[in-house]
């Protein structure tokens, strides 16, 4: 089950093309074209319903806390972004009431604001490691 769930919450915007849209969609200027934003919907309706999915087996005490905690620090770390709280506020009606009200719940308590620049925090990380190995 834990492989399933990760199969479809990170290799579905594994494609070159998607990365894009997914970057582009939670940069601090998303000037997405109709045809990205087609795109950007398409990956957050499947994000989310693996969410609701994750959430409804939760409920039903097929997933355990570890890997629900798991899933809950994500929420919180991308429902942050402009980009994808828009898009859920778009798209939420298409949702069981009561993961909506889970979601809602989480929008209500995490602030507004773009995630850290992973790139440049690996960039940083490499150096170190690299530092660190040449030193040993």
């Amino acid at each position: 089950m834990q492989q399933g769930r990760a199969d479809r919450a990170s290799l579905t915007i594994a494609t070159a093309e998607l990365a894009r849209i997914w970057q582009k969609a939670l940069s601090p200027k998303p000037d997405l074209t109709q045809e990205e934003f087609a795109q950007w919907a398409l990956i957050c309706r499947a994000s989310f319903l693996s969410g609701e999915d994750s959430f409804l087996q939760h409920k039903a005490g097929l997933l355990d806390e570890v890997a629900w905690s798991s899933y809950v620090a994500g929420v919180h770390f991308y429902m942050a972004s402009p980009g994808m709280r828009a898009m859920w506020k778009v798209s939420s009606k298409q949702f069981s009431a009561d993961f909506r009200n889970f979601v809602d719940g989480i929008l209500a308590k995490v602030p507004v604001g773009f995630p850290a620049d992973s790139y440049v925090a690996w960039q940083e990380q490499l150096r170190s490691e690299t530092r660190q190995a040449t030193e040993a």
